[in-house]
């Protein structure tokens, strides 16, 4: 989709990591191995099936140039996460155009399952109605799975 672009003309970004881990230790890597590290949209295709119930670790850590949202201030940013069926969300920072959480999210899923698409969207707070979307990122299901 199209960028957002902040209060100050410049495209919003987030920043996050994410690390999966095996819930259970006999689906754990070896000692000494390391885990592969994803950078971009295009993780490596696993040598190994994966099994069992995993552990998704995603650490919002923040968002700069953030749109003007609010009439009478700035604006007043969180973000929800969706993923295998749950939805959990950061804590809302008040009156800023750049927000830092570092929040850790966890959520659980099989990775024998089809878990669908991690949705990252990023909201303005409203007190009164509902809550203005600011923007919205997705990792499609299959690179989630890997």
């Amino acid at each position: 989709g199209k960028a957002v672009l902040g209060h100050d003309k410049t495209p919003c970004e987030v920043a996050l990591t994410v690390s999966t881990h095996a819930t259970d230790p006999s689906q754990a890597l070896p000692v000494g191995e390391k885990p592969t590290l994803l950078r971009g949209l295009d993780p490596p295709v696993p040598t190994t099936e994966a099994k069992g119930n995993r552990q998704l670790r995603l650490v919002v850590a923040a968002v700069n140039h953030l749109p003007k949202m609010d009439t009478f201030g700035s604006c007043d940013p969180f973000c929800e996460v969706s993923f295998a069926g749950e939805k959990i969300s950061t804590a809302v920072v008040k009156g800023v155009y750049d927000a830092a959480w570092s929040e850790p999210l966890l959520f659980e899923a099989d990775a024998s399952q089809a878990v669908g698409d991690l949705v990252l969207q990023v909201l303005d707070y409203d007190k009164i109605g509902d809550n203005d979307l600011v923007g919205e990122v997705r990792v499609p299901g299959e690179v989630m799975t890997r």
